[in-house]
């Protein structure tokens, strides 16, 4: 695993939580498994990359989580499952995501990105051509003073 990414990803994710809600989030373990993973999470934003590195980004929290990160981030309140958590909580992965971009300058042009996709429920897998050779480096994140948890799956697919 490449270590300069894996502290992209982790800056990016507490810079946008800051810098957004001003929510001060601390890692709370970071493990890389191979092969593919099932979601247990109630919402997940899905950003997929291609280019030098290809793969997917995943956010995962509770459908309580993304009301709450969603009314900070709006100002107004978000109720749990709404079309403005859902969207909130995707451009949040998506600022993320362009945040691991700029850490992650020494290559030229890691990667392009889509838009984020938003999958509800706990009964499903994410299938992004993720074989038993590819890693899966999945990121808690906790909130400092609070005891809110994210999660952040990062699957990198071997070319």
């Amino acid at each position: 695993m490449d270590k300069n990414l894996v502290r992209a990803v982790a800056l990016s994710t507490q810079t946008v939580f800051q810098d957004l809600i001003n929510w001060e989030m601390r890692v709370d373990g970071i493990t890389v498994n191979k092969g593919p993973t099932n979601g247990t999470a109630e919402l997940n934003a899905i950003i997929s990359f291609s280019g030098s590195l290809s793969g997917a980004f995943v956010l995962h929290c509770s459908e309580t989580l993304a009301a709450a990160i969603s009314s900070e981030m709006l100002g107004l309140k978000c109720e749990e499952g709404s079309a403005d958590a859902k969207d909130a909580i995707g451009e949040l992965l998506n600022m993320i995501v362009g945040g691991v971009k700029n850490h992650y300058q020494h290559q030229r042009d890691p990667f392009r990105i889509s838009v984020p996709t938003i999958v509800t429920g706990t009964d499903f897998s994410v299938h992004v051509k993720v074989s038993s050779e590819d890693e899966i480096v999945s990121f808690g994140f906790l909130h400092v003073g609070g005891d809110e948890r994210v999660g952040l799956r990062l699957m990198l697919v071997s070319e």
